[in-house]
């Protein structure tokens, strides 16, 4: 038997469930190549296999459309075969009316009373075959609207657990992150705090050098004023 590979795309339509799921789907049998494999950079399912987990949506509307037809059709015969004997019993109905009009002339009232009866049981079995053809008809559309309804709510319940389940994740990713914030912060807060204290006692160092620095100029300047006056003096 030859096995039908899909798209991920092509899943999600047959299907009808959400990427989430489908995706959970391949993440779960990514290791068995005859279920999930890979092809020119694409992942493709088979379908064999995900169609028992997850029926496929065409499938299940060819089977109630092929149980309506076949409904319909078999209705239009039972229809047509009333309709038929129906025919056959106004013309029986009408050979004897005549007939007995012929032999019985003083019996045409009756006969025409028993033909309007005949007629109206007729017309009557033909209204009551179009209604019950019509009552069959809405409830397999009934039918059919109740299934895709409880598709639709398995696939937003699913969806709805998939999305929980997001948030969850989403929130513990946003809880991590601020406490790696909050620890970040506190250390390059004491790092600042240690530079700016470093940062002060350089500057008071270099003040202290820088005042070193003058009185030693003063000094030098000091030397160089005494110096000429005692050469002079020599």
């Amino acid at each position: 038997m030859l096995n039908t590979w899909i798209t991920i795309s092509e899943a999600l339509i047959n299907t009808g469930k959400s990427e989430i799921t489908i995706r959970r789907y391949i993440s779960k049998y990514k290791n068995n190549k005859n279920i999930v494999r890979k092809e020119n950079g694409k992942i493709r399912i088979n379908t064999e296999f995900l169609y028992q987990s997850y029926r496929s949506i065409i499938d299940i509307s060819d089977d109630t459309a092929n149980d309506s037809r076949q409904k319909k059709e078999a209705m239009q015969i039972v229809y047509n075969s009333e309709a038929l004997k129906a025919q056959s019993v106004n013309l029986i109905a009408k050979d004897q009316h005549i007939s007995q009009l012929i032999n019985r002339k003083s019996y045409t009232s009756l006969y025409v009373c028993i033909g309007f009866i005949i007629l109206i049981l007729v017309f009557g079995a033909l209204a009551w075959l179009y209604r019950f053809e019509i009552l069959e008809n809405h409830k397999n559309e009934i039918k059919v609207l109740t299934s895709i309804s409880k598709e639709i709510k398995q696939v937003l319940q699913e969806t709805k657990s998939d999305l929980t389940e997001t948030k969850k994740d989403y929130q513990n990713s946003i809880k991590k992150n601020e406490q790696l914030h909050d620890k970040y912060s506190s250390k390059l807060e004491a790092k600042e705090n240690k530079y700016a204290a470093n940062l002060l006692s350089y500057k008071k160092d270099l003040k202290i050098d820088q005042d070193k620095i003058k009185a030693l100029q003063l000094q030098i300047k000091n030397l160089t004023v005494v110096d000429p006056q005692s050469s002079k003096a020599n």
